[in-house]
């Protein structure tokens, strides 16, 4: 079994979107749609040069559900 649906299975209302963050591509994860961390890629043509992860709640605000 992958690692993905175990931590679904452990960790109720975790829910994960793409999206794409300060021009980077991103995964943005949600545990009862209340976003809690941000990853972010930054490519370098065919490799990953930087790999970000934002867990602040006041910088994760501007992706909260209504």
């Amino acid at each position: 079994m992958s690692t993905m649906p175990k931590l679904y299975q452990h960790v109720p209302g975790l829910r994960q979107e793409i999206v794409i963050a300060n021009n980077l591509p991103a995964t943005i994860s949600y545990i009862n749609d209340v976003p809690f961390a941000l990853f972010s890629i930054e490519p370098d043509g065919e490799q990953i040069r930087n790999i970000y992860v934002q867990t602040n709640p006041e910088k994760l605000k501007q992706f909260r559900r209504s």
